[in-house]
């Protein structure tokens, strides 16, 4: 276990409290840094419209930028489990491939994800609000089949992240006609509260002598880390960033920046502070963190926003990109895939491989997993639990299965994306 990991276990068990070492994000008060803080909307996402009945979003109504992304961030979050679960640790150079998964991957594949998240849940939220549906039922129905699954999947390997995304997903829901600038404050909120609430608990169990076995039962229910990546993502989606990042180049590029020296900073700085006293290890990741404000995860920033801006700049990268689109299509049906079978692999059979192996198994994996989902996707419309998720969230049937005259695009109703793409920095369609 690498010595990070392993102090932040001892951190928590500080305080008495097992939380989920999930996605973790934060924003500092920074002005110049800030997205909020450059530009300004004159009403939320969501106003209050007369309600009737929505359609289900059709798949030509997607931001393909964000399937992309999703595939790109799936196909590192494979590398992830790979290293977590099946690592065998080396020396000499092979060693260093796990180190350059531990620092440079790990937890922003994690960050994307929730980032990715917080965006789609923005932009099904504005669709549906422009249709004049009732959102709540539609949303809350969303929420609580992805919870079912995350249920499930957490029932059989342990992984909590879809459980978690759920109970976010929630505040996103209750907050989502808050302004810009509350909602800038609430990043910064919620990303110091986890780290806060982690070191008061400890000092309390230590001077108190009292476990708090209620707050151990009920602790999932906390939101944790990913709550301000979500909340970034919605409002990168609010501001217009995702769909016209060439227009907010100057911003994304501090974003950037700023994520790589919050990294930079993380592992120069930050790591080597020395361990407090025993009494004081419910504090020890507030403390490694300056109270959540400066996290390494923070390079993901720097991934999707260069990601971002090479696709809006290069147009022409949608054309080798539409496989991995695909599989960003059915991330959740593919997140669920990969994590059972690498979790089976290394748990019940035991399988382990030195890092050099694994990187190979990875890219067999990855390419198994996008191969299935551009097969999938031509003879059916949605993934399977994308499917399932659809129709509870919409509460009627959906056709699975595509018709005779109905091929696959993955740039529907974008074709001159695939033929003749667009000019630099045009807008893409919006959608999940």
């Amino acid at each position: 276990m690498h010595v990070r990991q392993r102090d932040v276990r001892l951190a928590h068990e500080g305080v008495g409290v097992a939380y989920q070492r999930a996605d973790r994000i934060a924003l500092p008060r920074l002005a110049r840094l800030t997205m909020l803080a450059t530009t300004l909307v004159s009403s939320p996402i969501a106003p209050h419209r007369p309600s009737r009945r929505a359609a289900a979003v059709e798949a030509d109504e997607r931001l393909h930028a964000l399937d992309v992304l999703r595939g790109l961030a799936l196909v590192f979050m494979v590398l992830v489990h790979f290293h977590q679960l099946m690592r065998l640790e080396s020396k000499g150079w092979r060693g260093l491939i796990g180190w350059v998964v531990w620092v440079g991957v790990e937890e922003k594949a994690w960050g994307t994800f929730a980032l990715l998240f917080g965006a789609g849940f923005a932009l099904l939220l504005r669709r549906l609000d422009a249709r004049g549906a009732r959102v709540e039922p539609i949303l809350l129905r969303r929420l609580a089949t992805l919870f079912v699954f995350g249920w499930a999947v957490e029932s059989l390997i342990g992984f909590r992240i879809l459980t978690t995304y759920a109970v976010c997903g929630l505040v996103l829901l209750a907050v989502r006609r808050w302004s810009t600038r509350t909602l800038q404050r609430m990043v910064v909120v919620a990303a110091m509260f986890p780290p806060t609430l982690n070191a008061v608990v400890g000092l309390l169990i230590h001077f108190t002598h009292n476990t708090f076995p209620l707050l151990r039962t009920w602790w999932w229910l906390v939101p944790d880390e990913s709550l301000p990546l979500l909340l970034l993502g919605f409002l990168a989606v609010r501001l217009g960033v995702v769909e016209d990042p060439l227009r907010h180049e100057r911003l994304i590029r501090r974003w950037m920046l700023f994520g790589l020296a919050a990294w930079a900073v993380s592992w120069l700085v930050l790591y080597h502070m020395p361990r407090p006293p025993e009494y004081l290890m419910g504090a020890f990741w507030a403390e490694r963190t300056i109270i959540g404000l400066v996290k390494d995860q923070w390079l993901c920033f720097t991934y999707a926003g260069g990601a971002l801006l090479l696709l809006a700049k290069r147009p022409a990268l949608f054309e080798p990109m539409r496989p991995v689109a695909a599989a960003g299509r059915m991330a959740l049906t593919n997140y669920v895939l990969q994590a059972v079978t690498i979790w089976y692999l290394a748990k019940p059979l035991g399988i382990k491989l030195h890092e050099a192996t694994y990187v190979g198994g990875w890219l067999v994996f990855a390419t198994v997993i996008v191969l299935f989902s551009n097969l999938w996707l031509a003879r059916f419309r949605y993934g399977p639990l994308e499917w399932l998720w659809r129709m509870a969230s919409y509460a009627k049937r959906e056709p699975l299965r595509r018709g005779d005259d109905e091929g696959y695009q993955p740039f529907s109703r974008s074709a001159h994306l695939i033929v003749t793409p667009p000019a630099a920095g045009s807008a893409l369609r919006d959608g999940l």
